[in-house]
């Protein structure tokens, strides 16, 4: 490896660290209810929603679109997207406007450039793709930590909506940074061996792999995940609210998670590995379940201590299951058609970033209490060791 291929890496962890925009749309909630008190939680909660959406689509057409269009026009598209979505956010006076510009728009062009940059650095690293791959995973998953500070900053110094029109221009010139130095287009394939390695099912096609219970049974094992992830990062900074009701607190719950969530990329891949499946997915179905306790007790007792090692939890079991994906799908389908049954197992957020953020706002509208929606999200992890034991029970039977 030569001193280019790992700058393209750190360049590429710090880009996809400013791109974890998603994880900071918690700390825009307060300053918008602020100027619009009659906007409820479940409309601006629906702005996290679309915005996974955008990026889960995204990233399924990011492939497609690389191949047939080519990395620099896709990254001026983002900028682009980025650019309007932002300044269109900015102006918004009702929250379906919102929705569009900022969830909709932005959410996909980050999508699109998550996938581009990801692909051409991996293609760099030939053999050592995972362990690229998972730092950059990490760095993506870290954002809400760089740009929570920087946004709590911006818009009690300018507004929020000054801080989108700001967003705005950073992030096209980002665009136009990716254009610069992973505009490329490689044309040697990589030297790296790229033998096809059968997995447990042999080596499947996507629509062999849909048609077996192992690949149903770990999506479904996702979306729950992923429910319980994006549920409570959605709402991050308003539950840290109701335990203490500062900025500087709410800012911190934002941050802790979001460190947890990126450095458990690594650690989570390297058990995948060295501990095999069953331990890694029961030990991200234990950090799930404790994290909802704590979350619980912390929102009944005002513990803010109790409330950050909820986050801390949360973040290790959401981000330790992000690796899960792309090692499952090589165990259990092969190398052959890995990036197609890897996309679809990514696809669990198009579904849980609907559902996860939405059954929190209905239920605090219900109740006005979050306490009660962490409850119900204690059903869903006890799902889970249910979900892990049938992917258990389909795999041995294969064997």
């Amino acid at each position: 490896m030569n001193k280019r291929q790992y700058g393209d890496l750190v360049i590429a962890t710090v880009i996809l660290m400013c791109l974890g925009i998603a994880y900071a749309w918690s700390l825009f909630v307060g300053a918008i209810q602020e100027e619009y008190p009659t906007w409820s939680a479940t409309s601006l909660s629906m702005v996290f929603t679309v915005q996974m959406i955008g990026f889960c689509s995204a990233s399924l057409l990011a492939g497609w679109m690389m191949k047939h269009v080519g990395n620099r026009l896709l990254y001026l598209l983002c900028g682009m997207m980025y650019l309007v979505g932002m300044i269109g956010a900015g102006h918004a006076v009702t929250p379906y406007v919102i929705w569009i510009f900022y969830g909709a728009m932005c959410g996909f062009a980050t999508g699109i450039a998550y996938n581009c940059v990801i692909s051409v650095v991996v293609r760099e690293f030939g053999i050592r793709a995972g362990t690229a791959s998972g730092i950059m995973m990490m760095g993506y998953g870290m954002g809400g930590l760089l740009l929570g500070t920087v946004v709590s900053h911006l818009h009690d110094r300018v507004g929020w909506r000054n801080t989108f029109y700001i967003f705005s221009v950073f992030y096209f010139c980002l665009m136009l940074l990716c254009i610069l130095f992973f505009g490329h287009q490689e044309k040697e394939q990589t030297q790296a061996s790229q033998a096809e390695m059968a997995g447990i099912y042999g080596n499947l096609t996507f629509v062999q792999a849909v048609k077996t219970r192992a690949m149903w049974s770990y999506y479904l094992w996702g979306v729950n995940i992923a429910l319980l992830g994006l549920g409570v990062i959605g709402h991050i900074a308003q539950t840290a609210a109701s335990v203490r009701e500062t900025t500087s607190f709410a800012v911190i719950a934002t941050g802790v998670l979001s460190v947890s969530n990126g450095i458990s990329r690594i650690v989570f891949g390297v058990f995948y590995d060295t501990k095999g499946r069953k331990f890694t997915m029961r030990f991200i179905d234990s950090c799930m379940l404790l994290s909802i306790l704590c979350f619980c007790i912390s929102l009944y007792n005002k513990w803010d201590w109790l409330f950050l090692t909820a986050a801390v939890l949360m973040g290790m079991g959401y981000g330790g299951s992000v690796p899960c994906n792309s090692s499952y799908a090589k165990d259990c389908f092969g190398d052959k058609c890995f990036s197609t049954n890897f996309g679809f197992l990514c696809s669990d957020g198009l579904l849980s970033a609907f559902l996860g953020p939405t059954i929190m706002s209905l239920l605090l509208t219900a109740t006005g209490k979050y306490l009660y929606s962490y409850v119900v999200l204690l059903i869903c992890c006890i799902l889970l060791w249910v979900m892990e034991a049938g992917i258990t029970k389909n795999i041995q039977k294969r064997w």
